[in-house]
């Protein structure tokens, strides 16, 4: 039971937040791996390229570079915790054309999180509900110091999984979710609690029979306030359990 669920519940490799262009494209291939009855491990690795603020030149130049760690405890049948860090380093681009980069070019985040999940079923759909606070920390090589050298982020995500044959093997997977965030000012203080995005995604699964590979296709809107929008393509490849799966006790 648990294995099905842990396995159930894993998603696509979201593509995470670029910054204020017009157009991402995400890549990211993954491996999971129960290692015991209830314990999952989840790693990937994701770049993303993108436009410039006024074209749709997806693949022009290159965003972000992700480094991720996932490991899952199943509480129940339905219930799931998880704690994760995560590595990532960001281009800094001018926001006037002609789009170069900022001295310093790169920004590094490292990030911890834990995500609490709550699965169920509304007959064949899969419904999956996710709490997913965050710390994360921002460093790069300059003196200037950075305006939000540190946040905390509060994740809100809601997803439904719709088998599209009898075999599931085809599925169409969306999901709504809600960013909310204090940030560390250069003072040494805490800004107001607020909202800073809307993502809504689409996905296309395939999970090819008698094999680990499951592919991803999708496509991700995010809203900020004042009305700004990024559109992602995002493809991933995951293999789940290729070193074989744990037996259940």
């Amino acid at each position: 039971m648990f294995i099905l669920f842990i396995n159930s519940a894993q998603a696509q490799i979201s593509p995470p937040g670029v910054g204020s262009t017009k157009g991402v494209s995400w890549g990211a291939i993954g491996l999971t791996q129960h290692l015991r009855t209830r314990w999952v491990s989840s790693t990937y690795v994701g770049m993303a390229r993108e436009s410039d603020p006024d074209n749709w030149a997806l693949f022009k130049k290159q965003g972000l570079l992700v480094l991720n760690e996932e490991i899952g405890y199943g509480l129940t049948s339905h219930w799931q915790l998880s704690v994760a860090g995560s590595f990532r380093r960001q281009n800094e681009y001018s926001a006037e054309a002609p789009f170069e980069l900022e001295n310093p070019a790169h920004k590094k985040e490292v990030r911890f999180y834990s995500r609490l999940q709550y699965k169920h079923h509304l007959r064949q759909v899969a419904m999956t509900y996710t709490f997913r606070p965050e710390w994360r920390t921002f460093y790069q090589s300059s003196d200037t110091p950075l305006s939000t050298p540190e946040e905390i982020r509060i994740r809100l995500k809601a997803q439904a999984s719709i088998p599209l044959n009898q075999a599931h093997s085809n599925f169409l997977i969306g999901g709504n979710e809600v960013l909310t965030v204090t940030d560390k000012t250069q003072e040494n203080t805490w800004s107001t609690y607020h909202f800073t995005e809307d993502r809504l995604s689409l996905y296309f699964r395939h999970v090819f029979a008698h094999s680990p590979l499951i592919v991803d296709l999708g496509l991700m809107e995010q809203f900020k306030p004042h009305g700004h929008k990024t559109s992602y393509l995002a493809f991933d490849l995951q293999l789940q359990d290729p070193f074989g799966k744990h037996a259940a006790h």
